[in-house]
């Protein structure tokens, strides 16, 4: 788990996490297994639906040298 400064200076907690249905926003969409860090309750509430699974960092170094 990471952290990142918000606009306010204040650290929220992230979470990478493999995507297992597409997430759509306000930046548009991304597919099936795209490795993203999101918020942890964000990351939380995709993991509860089904619609994502959490990774850990070796697992994403791993496939980004395959």
């Amino acid at each position: 788990m990471a952290t990142k400064n918000n606009g306010d200076g204040e650290a929220v907690a992230r979470k990478r996490v493999k995507l297992l249905a597409y997430l759509s926003g306000k930046d548009g969409s991304l597919p099936p297994s795209s490795v993203v860090d999101l918020d942890e309750e964000e990351a939380a509430r995709l993991i509860g639906l089904g619609a994502a699974v959490e990774v850990e960092e070796a697992e994403t170094d791993e496939e980004q040298k395959g």
